[in-house]
């Protein structure tokens, strides 16, 4: 097919209606021919065009002067790149890209905030050896502005061929929609030779269908006859290669009307590497959005003066407000002000390029309750300068809360390890107390001066004996045997033995029908029902009133309050006071060992009251909770496991004695006295010995009918072993286990190879007469193994 000729008017103004800046210099860097692009972007007349050099156009950036002639190989700017390219295309002919350069480079003339890239060419007209400088806007396609009326090949021109041939984009030419000229990139774009391309239709290097669905060739066909009346287009297009294989472009689509009706100027981009950066960076806007939406932290962006300019999507979750809610407000507004001047302080930082970590705050929700912050940040810079703040907040008022519930766990546990200590000793010396008015009131007459002495003795070890066992229970050392029971008529007794109250105290009662029944120790749940009604009526004074509640209730997932109530069957009981509430200073306090508020003599308490209740929940697997508003009165919550077992008969106590053979083994020489005498007084034959070694010894040369075994007893073996030992003597041999210690894993295992009760000191009669008298008539069965690990 033959070439079109162009002759030089035509040639001409194809270079001065090109779109992008096009500028020649001689190899001196003299300004030779500009277009009128470049007359129009940097101001210059035809005049100024001989004055001008390369080095006097551009402003270095590092220095901000011109012109550029000293020490260019050691800036880095992009001006300074610029310089050495084109002096690099003018000692060796070598074609040099410079991309990203601001416009500021090109200042004053040129200064509108684009980014622009530059191709530098020397091409060799009549001769004559020409720098060509071509800069295009990178950010918005300079061939998008195009207005060019018509563009021809002309191989016979120098300059227009050079022009066309260095082009980076596709050019070609379309006449009755049929390829008839084109550079070498369009070649190199399509994959093909020029035979296979030109005399071609367009539709041969499109799919079928576009990607909105539309029909290529219909399209294409829409586009072209708009470009034919006058309006010039540009569109992104699914191009193809020779080969099929697909690939995005940018068209910027023109008539020519100097070289027909139907002539088409088409420049095309490859955009496959924007379309790639596109969908990239979508798909990472869409990562962001899911991970703002849903991460268990907000997400901000604030500048320096505090305005919130972008709150993530979780701020709804977890604070209560919609992000366009905060958009624009000023972040002062939502802490605390005794909190302003250290967020102030916090904002220098950031302002001075520090990074902020595990900075605590609170913050006001939208329901105005306050929630523990921790605020992590880092500056935002815009062109070297920092312009504001990114953070990450996080809810950690759960945290602190699981926190301060951990340390009280640990003062408690030290506190009751303490107290558990001390109580054991006590337990001992609470012996005799405990043990001897009953003896002694029936060694008396009836009418003796002395035994309202004892009563009074009598009474008082008691009450020493029962907050020693709280303190036992406190560290969680105390003894109690796990029975089924109901709470409803233990909460009816513990109501009772408050006493006459006075008639402006009310008590009202919501026990449940058909409540179900819980595990435990009948005492010890006793006295932890016990010390919240005393705590109850302490609250509420001379007047008030107390509400005790019972409900079966099913926790379907867990809950958090002063306790972690996890998922399962609970029976609840809630006791309610009309009282002055508890303050949230005091409230994490109340129950921790021997704190009160009680100041007075009077009334002052041991301190243990509610702390015994913590501990009693914790050994029933159970939890509290507790709500309090200041002014409106208290309430405590108290759930128990529910358990499906149901509540066997009790037989009275028996306090029959006997004449058999029995032998005390206990360290400890007062309560081997101590059992001795309550044993003989109930008819037995007793015999002594304080370590289980002797034991062992005299159970060789006689045989005893029931031990009675200490637990523990330092410096040799313990109960369990010393009846494992025995039981090698005399499989049939019967006994009963003493502590003032809590049951242990040896204690069940004395039981599992045949003992018989175990017996909490201090031990009264009663307690003492029935445990033998029931292990002494129960028949023994030989164990199957009597092996006790030591």
């Amino acid at each position: 097919m033959s070439q079109i000729m162009l002759n030089e008017s035509q040639i001409a103004a194809i270079f001065d209606n090109t779109p992008i800046i096009l500028m020649l210099f001689d190899c001196r860097g003299y300004l030779r021919l500009i277009n009128n692009r470049a007359r129009n972007l940097l101001g210059i007349n035809y005049p100024d065009v001989t004055e001008l050099s390369i080095d006097s156009m551009i402003r270095c950036l590092s220095t901000d002067s011109r012109p550029i002639t000293k020490n260019i190989s050691e800036c880095n700017c992009k001006a300074c790149e610029l310089i050495r390219a084109f002096r690099d295309t003018v000692s060796s002919g070598n074609r040099r890209v410079i991309s990203d350069i601001g416009s500021t480079a090109f200042s004053p003339r040129l200064i509108d905030g684009k980014i622009y890239r530059a191709t530098i060419a020397r091409l060799e007209l009549t001769g004559e050896s020409i720098i060509l400088m071509a800069i295009e806007d990178i950010a918005k396609s300079a061939y998008s502005e195009s207005k060019i009326s018509g563009i021809e090949m002309a191989k016979s021109s120098e300059l227009y061929q050079a022009l066309f041939e260095n082009a980076n984009d596709a050019i070609f030419i379309m006449k009755d929609y049929t390829f008839i000229e084109c550079n070498n990139r369009t070649l190199k774009m399509f994959g093909c030779a020029r035979d296979q391309i030109i005399g071609k239709p367009p539709s041969d290097f499109s799919p079928e269908f576009q990607p909105d669905g539309r029909n290529s060739l219909e399209k294409s066909k829409e586009k072209m006859q708009a470009a034919l009346e006058g309006i010039p287009q540009i569109f992104e297009w699914l191009h193809c290669r020779l080969d099929k294989t697909p690939f995005y472009t940018e068209v910027s689509l023109n008539h020519i009307p100097s070289l027909g009706k139907t002539a088409l100027q088409a420049i095309v981009r490859n955009i496959k590497e924007r379309k790639m950066a596109e969908k990239a960076l979508k798909e990472s806007e869409e990562k962001f959005r899911r991970i703002a939406e849903h991460i268990f932290d907000v997400i901000v962006t604030v500048s320096l003066d505090g305005t919130l300019t972008y709150i993530s999507p979780s701020v709804e979750r977890i604070f209560g407000y919609k992000s366009e809610q905060l958009t624009g407000k000023n972040a002062y507004s939502f802490v605390k002000e005794s909190e302003i001047a250290h967020l102030v302080g916090l904002f220098k930082q950031v302002s001075r390029g520090e990074y902020i970590e595990g900075k605590c705050l609170h913050l006001r929700k939208a329901d105005d309750n306050w929630a523990d912050i921790e605020i992590y940040a880092l500056p935002i810079y815009k062109n070297g300068v920092i312009d504001g703040a990114q953070a990450i907040i996080r809810d950690i008022t759960e945290t602190k809360r699981l926190r301060e519930l951990e340390s009280r766990t640990q003062r408690l546990e030290t506190a009751g390890k303490i107290a558990g200590q001390v109580a054991h000793d006590f337990n001992n010396l609470l012996g005799p107390l405990v043990a001897y008015p009953a003896l002694i009131k029936d060694m008396l007459p009836a009418d003796h001066p002395a035994l309202s002495f004892i009563d009074d003795i009598e009474a008082a070890s008691n009450k020493i004996a029962d907050i020693n066992q709280q303190m036992l229970t406190l560290g969680r050392r105390g003894h109690y045997n796990q029975e089924v029971l109901n709470l409803n008529p233990l909460i009816s007794q513990a109501v009772r033995d408050m006493g006459k109250l006075p008639d402006s105290i009310t008590i009202e009662l919501d026990l449940a029908p058909g409540l179900m029944n819980i595990k435990g120790g009948n005492a010890q749940i006793y006295r932890a029902i016990m010390n919240v009604l005393a705590n109850a009526r302490d609250a509420i004074g001379d007047s008030g009133k107390i509400i005790v509640k019972t409900e079966n209730i099913y926790v379907d997932s867990a809950m958090l309050g002063y306790s972690r109530v996890s998922v399962g069957e609970y029976v609840r009981v809630s006791i309610s006071d009309t009282g002055p509430g508890i303050s949230p200073e005091i409230a994490p306090k109340i129950f921790d060992p021997f704190f009160t508020t009680k100041t007075t003599d009077k009334t002052r308490g041991s301190g243990l009251g509610l702390s015994i209740v913590g501990a009693v929940m914790n050994d029933h697997n159970g939890c509290i909770d507790l709500k309090s508003d200041i002014g409106q009165g208290t309430t405590f919550y108290l759930y128990f496991p529910a358990s499906r077992e149901s509540i066997s008969e009790t037989n009275e106590v028996d306090i029959r004695g006997g004449t058999e053979s029995i032998m005390v083994v206990d360290d400890d020489n007062l309560q081997r006295t101590i059992l001795s005498n309550l044993l003989g007084r109930l008819g037995y034959n007793v015999t002594t010995c304080e370590n289980g070694e002797k034991a062992i010894e005299n159970l060789k040369n006689a045989r005893i009918d029931l031990l009675i075994l200490d637990m523990i007893m330092p410096g040799g073996i313990d109960g369990a072993e010393t009846y494992r030992r025995a039981l090698m003597i005399n499989p049939d041999q019967k006994a009963i286990i003493v502590s003032g210690f809590s049951e242990t894993e040896r204690v069940r295992k004395a039981q599992a190879i045949g003992a018989s009760a175990f017996v909490k000191k201090p031990i009264n009669l009663k307690v003492l007469a029935s445990a033998v008298r029931k292990a002494l008539d129960t028949k023994k069965t030989v164990p199957t193994q009597i092996a006790v690990s030591k």
